[in-house]
């Protein structure tokens, strides 16, 4: 059975327990140093955590399953902000409030902007396959569609939202995956008391309109229907359906219009996008050119020639880019890959179709290594440096591929490729070419400096899994 409200206290325990240890941990780093701060003193804040709540609630965040995630990072760091600015204006107005360690509040306000969306994360992963973990959903749609998001839904639980049942939208009622099905044409009625009898088993119940395949009449039919009786409704496009250009609703003098903006075509962003690029090199250079060092030296203890090697490529503008790489394969890589194809042909609709083999005789042991960590990449840092390359974008292609990107080409020569992106955090090569090229579309006209911190940290976890690399 379904809770709701436990899944919603759930997520607020985590907030809770997220900031009382970034609490403790400001204090333990700030006794480190002296003057020493009283213990007693400082404890009399955790109270105040509770503030924070009703902040986070401001901001949907409760439980927030439907952000995306560079959304959700954004506003959990600002509603911990204003926290914590909340929490200074409070002092500056308590004659009491120089008692209290400022250097404790700053350092607190740091982890928070860590702590909480971590603590978040695990716990979707860690609850999402409990039977009463999230809230229900009711499936709208034509059947052949709407049981595949029901089993998107089932193969995906940590989203948040569970299938209670399916309503659907054609003549014959086809229930699969265990979920109870009802058709609603020419019966309306029923239809109305199944949803009904849904919202008296479960509440709250959110329906999910799965638009693939529905006529316009049959559309309006179903929005009528869960408008009169359900509080949240979420419409699915259709699959082929991509946002290009960032949108939002608008006025334009009587009519309800879509506002559009190409946020990478503006030079503000881009030199926003370029600080960005340098301030995180910068902060990682110490710990990044020891990690280069050392695999440096490992390639060359591994195996024969060059540590690094340059490589052509598509980049900003279509113009041709040499990249750098730490070298994985052996040094007669070409000929040995001829010969393996040659005695291997089934092999080779994958090197056409990807540039790539899951199992390549050409790479070294230590070249398994980098790749499956994606480490092989790090010396694009230089291509970085020289403006070349950013750290978040579409990951740059070689001329062959320009046919498979078709007229998305032109949306991806608008801004320097990338040393990760959407596709690496997205599962690499587990993904369609085509999903790749749509990642690469979406990125391009939803870009914010939120979604490349997000990026790069979802980077990290990927880097370690080396899930679908090689």
């Amino acid at each position: 059975m379904l809770r709701p409200r436990a899944t919603t206290l759930t997520v607020l325990a985590s907030d809770l327990a997220a900031l009382f240890l970034s609490f403790m941990l400001a204090y333990l780093v700030r006794i480190q140093f002296p003057p020493y701060t009283s213990l007693y003193q400082n404890f009399q804040l955790l109270p105040l955590l509770l503030l924070f709540v009703p902040i986070y609630a401001a901001f949907s965040l409760y439980p927030g399953f439907l952000l995306a995630g560079p959304e959700k990072l954004k506003l959990l760091s600002i509603a911990s902000t204003l926290g914590v600015l909340f929490l200074c204006g409070m002092f500056f107005m308590d004659q009491k409030g120089m008692l209290f360690s400022r250097f404790i509040l700053l350092f607190f306000w740091i982890m928070t902007l860590i702590t909480v969306p971590f603590f978040r994360y695990c716990l979707k992963k860690i609850c999402g396959r409990l039977s009463w973990w999230g809230y229900p959903a009711i499936l709208f749609g034509k059947s052949e569609f709407v049981e595949k998001v029901a089993g998107q839904l089932q193969a995906a639980p940590w989203i948040g939202y569970k299938s209670i049942g399916i309503l659907t939208l054609d003549e014959e009622a086809r229930p699969e995956n265990g979920f109870e099905s009802s058709a609603l044409d020419g019966d309306k009625r029923k239809a109305v008391r199944q949803l009904m009898a849904f919202k008296q088993k479960y509440n709250p119940v959110t329906a999910i309109v799965v638009m693939e395949g529905l006529k316009a009449g049959r559309l309006q039919c179903v929005t009528k229907l869960v408008k009169a009786n359900l509080l949240h409704i979420i419409m699915l496009p259709e699959e082929r359906f991509s946002i290009t250009v960032s949108t939002s609703p608008a006025m334009f003098c009587s009519h309800v219009a879509i506002s559009m903006r190409q946020k990478l075509l503006s030079p503000y962003r881009l030199h926003i996008k370029r600080c960005i690029d340098l301030l995180v090199i910068t902060a990682a250079s110490l710990p990044a050119l020891l990690l280069f060092l050392l695999i440096c030296a490992a390639i060359a203890l591994d195996s024969r020639g060059g540590v690094l090697y340059r490589h052509k490529r598509i980049g900003q503008g279509g113009k041709e880019i040499k990249i750098w790489k730490f070298r994985t394969m052996c040094k007669n890589a070409d000929d040995l890959l001829e010969d393996y194809l040659r005695k291997n042909p089934a092999l080779k609709e994958e090197w056409s179709d990807a540039q790539k083999l899951k199992h390549d005789p050409r790479i070294t042991r230590v070249g398994h290594i980098l790749r499956k960590t994606s480490m092989d990449e790090l010396p694009q840092i230089i291509n970085v440096l020289a403006g070349e390359m950013s750290l978040v974008g579409p990951r740059p292609i070689v001329e062959q591929e320009i046919k498979k990107y078709g007229e998305a080409f032109e949306t991806y020569i608008r801004v320097k490729p990338g040393i990760t992106g959407i596709w690496q955090t997205s599962g690499r090569n587990g993904v369609t070419y085509a999903d790749r090229v749509s990642m690469d579309e979406h990125y391009v006209a939803n870009w914010s400096v939120w979604m490349d911190i997000y990026t790069l940290i979802r980077t990290i976890p990927e880097v370690i899994k080396g899930s679908g690399a090689y």
